[in-house]
């Protein structure tokens, strides 16, 4: 059969083929119908070869004309296994329904039949539809037809109507207000545009046959993301510095504008896992980049002659209100070299340290998504002359990701007084957990063991990062400075808590911003005080450890009803607000009622409390219907309305209850 002629007295007719895909669903043919009326042709799907077991049979009516395309909807959908042998056979009984051929549009998926025997010579004009189909999406400029600043093509199960999401897999940049077309495509003319769904957006206007229709309904949504606020970026000149007892290194901390940022950052060392004795650090802070420059600080460290020796993770914190970026360096301390006078002579030997290694990873941080796969490079240099294999391992520090993988090349060996490195590869499933976490990477070589700690931070697909040292979440400063690290186990309980479980509502998030806006006012200095006063740090310890006990049983609280996560975030925030005032305020104040005559029988705790109880309703109601309008501002005033008001008629029922035990306590005393 030659393009352009067709079959007319071979019946049946057909097409051979092999699917690709589990489920037929439909399928297309060429037909033109010579008779003055509607005609009727059967289809049957054998399986194997012409003659084989019928699978499956449909019918369909072709009005006269053509020669033209024809879908035809299974009226179930056909399992068929992918690779195997199947016929789709053609029958009309008076061969007035031709198959022609359209040299344009043929689909080379099979063999054509004709006369009962497959013509590998012949042209095959047929398509076939599976299980899946697929759409392309196109961004274009200006109007129909204009340059395309984006595209991207997804599959899709044959369903009913429904929404599909479509990533474009990377940032197309727009203007806003200017003129863009969302344009989609589906191979054969496959699908539809569902016009039956509700909750179109009515951000645009639909386009029918290549013109805009502005009585249409335009069902789609779009996505996007507003002019990136302002930002920064922290990092190092180098990912490793190396001294020796009684010496100092140094390294430049730089600190990047991002989005026009020109705002003071505080700068802060702190020791990630074991930290050092006798190693200090200093910093030049706060600095400021000017909007789309940087700013450097200078970063000492300083070894005193019995410091500890081994390689530590040393983080620089950068805040800037609630904005928090880290970077991570490795410090290598060796032991100092000694050195000996001969007696008898006025020449002097040194005898070096011994032979060892330090580790460092190139970036210190390691960002994925879902789906995706990043890397860096661990990096082994060679000290005092060090020229053996170190094996290198890995293992995940605190909680593991699910469906994370990681690949390491070991051993590697570092020329003398040089570096080699080992591609360390980060592969993240589509279902991998998301947030940040720390993978602990041991290099061994015989009795020398070294560590170094790589932060994984794993976002969801599409979603977009903006600097390779961003943390999960806003550092907990205070916690960090007073327990040494942020692998503690109190600040790690503290971030699980806020990034895992608050921050995944609305009602959470609502409060933390409100909440960050006033931590991040005072707790970077709060932070370097510490830092710098062991006696403080101590007592601060004190102080917080009733806050960590607060917390770990919100938490629980929070676990035990997650499958509610909203409800969960308003309950485990209202035990921690009451706990928290009834603690830090209620005792203190119940001392001070006790002492002072006129507390005692506070004429103003009764419209104090009808006050707080009334902004706790209208915080509660606020909330709700926040969540009801999913609109932010009320979420942020309800969520504060609600933790202040609980946490003060907790603190002035405890120290109300309290004063009274104290005062009748002490006159049983006299």
């Amino acid at each position: 059969m030659v393009c352009g002629n067709y079959i007319e007295t071979h019946k049946p007719i057909g097409q051979y083929f092999k699917p690709n895909f589990p489920v037929l669903t439909g399928f297309d043919v060429y037909l033109k119908n010579t008779a003055g009326s509607d005609r009727m042709v059967t289809m049957n799907l054998r399986f194997g070869m012409i003659g084989g077991p019928i699978q499956a049979s449909t019918s369909f009516t072709f009005s006269p004309g053509g020669p033209s395309w024809i879908h035809v909807d299974m009226s179930s959908p056909v399992s068929v296994i992918p690779g195997d042998s199947y016929i789709i056979e053609l029958q009309e009984p008076t061969d007035v329904v031709m198959w022609y051929c359209d040299s344009t549009n043929s689909y080379a998926g099979g063999t054509a039949i004709t006369n009962g025997a497959i013509d590998a010579g012949t042209d095959y004009n047929f398509k076939t539809f599976g299980v899946t189909d697929k759409v392309t999406a196109n961004i274009r400029s200006g109007s129909i037809g204009g340059p395309i600043l984006g595209s991207a093509t997804v599959s899709f199960p044959i369903q009913p109507f429904s929404w599909l999401h479509i990533d474009f897999g990377s940032v197309i940049s727009l203007t806003p207000g200017g003129t863009y077309v969302l344009e989609l495509t589906v191979p054969y003319n496959s699908g539809s545009w569902g016009v039956s769904i509700p909750g179109g957006y009515p951000g645009g206007t639909a386009i029918f046959m290549g013109t805009p229709n502005p009585t249409a309904d335009n069902w789609f949504r779009t996505y996007g993301s507003p002019s990136p606020s302002p930002d920064f970026s922290v990092s190092s000149s180098t990912p490793l510095i190396s001294i020796v007892q009684g010496g100092s290194g140094s390294a430049t901390i730089t600190v990047t504008s991002l989005n026009a940022f020109s705002s003071p950052v505080i700068l802060m060392g702190s020791w990630v896992g074991t930290a050092p004795s006798g190693v200090n650090v200093a910093l030049t802070s706060p600095i400021t980049p000017p909007s789309g420059s940087t700013a450097t600080s200078p970063l000492s460290v300083t070894a005193d002659p019995s410091a500890s020796i081994g390689s530590f993770t040393l983080r620089v914190t950068g805040t800037s209100a609630a904005l928090t970026h880290t970077v991570d360096l490795s410090v290598q301390v060796s032991a100092a070299t000694t050195t000996t006078t001969s007696s008898n002579t006025t020449s002097s030997t040194t005898s070096a340290a011994g032979l060892d290694f330090a580790l460092a990873s190139s970036p210190p941080t390691i960002s994925v998504t879902q789906g995706g796969s990043g890397s860096a490079n661990v990096m082994i240099t060679s000290l005092n002359g060090f020229t053996s294999p170190v094996t290198l391992t890995a293992s995940w520090v605190g909680t593991a990701p699910a469906n994370v993988n990681y690949a390491l090349t070991s051993p590697v060996t570092p020329p003398s007084g040089g570096t080699a490195s080992s591609p360390l590869t980060i592969t993240a499933g589509s279902g991998a957990s998301t947030g940040s976490f720390t993978l602990r990477v041991t290099g061994a070589s015989g009795s020398l063991t070294h560590t170094v700690d790589v932060i994984v931070q794993i976002t969801a697909t599409g979603t977009a990062t903006t600097s390779t040292t961003s943390s999960a979440g806003p550092t907990c400063l205070i916690a960090t400075a007073t327990y040494g690290s942020e692998l503690s186990p109190e600040v790690q309980l503290l971030r699980g808590f806020r990034d895992n479980s608050i921050l995944k509502t609305s009602s959470g998030s609502g409060f933390m911003v409100a909440f960050n806006a006033w931590y991040y006012s005072f707790s970077p200095n709060v932070a370097n005080y510490l830092n710098s006063h062991g006696v403080e740090r101590t007592i601060m310890k004190g102080v917080l450890y009733p806050l960590i006990g607060i917390l770990f049983v919100s938490s629980q609280v929070f676990s035990a009803t997650s499958g509610y996560p909203e409800f969960a975030a308003i309950l485990s925030g209202l035990l921690a607000s009451s706990l928290i005032g009834a603690f830090y305020l209620g005792l203190p104040l119940s001392l001070i009622r006790t002492k002072i005559r006129r507390l005692r029988g506070w004429e103003m705790q009764r419209v104090l409390e009808k006050i707080l109880g009334a902004s706790l309703l209208i915080g509660l109601a606020g909330i709700l219907l926040g969540e009801f309008l999913t609109y932010t501002p009320l979420m942020i005033v309800s969520s504060s309305v609600t933790v202040l008001a609980s946490l003060f008629l907790a603190a002035l029922a405890t120290s109300a209850a309290l004063s009274k035990r104290l005062m009748k306590f002490a006159r049983n005393m006299q």
